[in-house]
């Protein structure tokens, strides 16, 4: 039964890897994001447009905004009444305060609305359907921190991030291992997804509109 939970309870073993961002230029290698990676690109004196163009917008004050109106049109096509619920200005607050806190970048955001996409197809393919208004609050939480545990070698700890939302442990843990199962475990998210969610981000910026 689901209340402010998003599934059941399990101990999560899955094994998470250091996310390295790639270019096609590189060798063309085809990697996936999350996939353990040694290359240094400024050891190595390699240029990576989309590590440049990267870390240029993280300067840039609107584009957690960006982010935030792109996870929340994800979410309001799953629950049509959540705007009574969140709104760009709190989804924007919630990156902000991750961006504050943990050093949420934008490669995670993007990352982030990758994985949401990705749970939003995977409740339309298999019919179940366990986000409500009760618990997306939970659930952007747990995509925060499976996102920073793909992204990083030592992520914070759910207890961490438990205690900045008030959120129990045990609640935390249980959400995030249905997550998981709702994607199927498939955490990765390929280089191509990321590129295009980039430029989609980066052309509505320029253009000034909203998504």
């Amino acid at each position: 039964m689901i209340s402010r939970k998003i599934g059941t309870a399990m101990q999560m073993k899955q094994k998470y890897h250091v996310f390295e961002m790639k270019w096609s230029r590189i060798h063309h290698r085809h990697r996936k994001i999350g996939q353990p990676n040694n290359m240094n690109f400024e050891q190595e004196g390699i240029y990576s447009p989309i590590i440049e163009i990267t870390r240029k917008t993280e300067k840039s004050e609107n584009f957690f905004r960006l982010i935030a109106q792109k996870l929340l049109s994800i979410v309001v096509v799953q629950i049509p009444d959540i705007s009574l619920n969140i709104s760009v200005d709190s989804l924007t607050l919630f990156l902000n305060f991750l961006r504050d806190s943990v050093c949420l970048s934008v490669e995670e955001g993007i990352i982030a609305i990758a994985l949401l996409q990705r749970f939003a197809h995977k409740q339309q393919e298999k019919g179940i359907y366990i986000l409500n208004t009760k618990n997306v609050g939970t659930l952007l939480v747990v995509l925060a921190i499976v996102t920073m545990k793909m992204n990083r070698d030592c992520a914070h700890r759910n207890s961490s991030i438990g205690r900045m939302f008030n959120i129990p442990v045990s609640i935390l843990n249980e959400s995030e291992m249905a997550f998981l199962n709702q994607i199927d475990h498939e955490a990765l998210v390929e280089e191509d997804t990321f590129s295009l969610l980039l430029e989609e981000i980066l052309h509505i910026q320029a253009i000034g509109i909203q998504l």
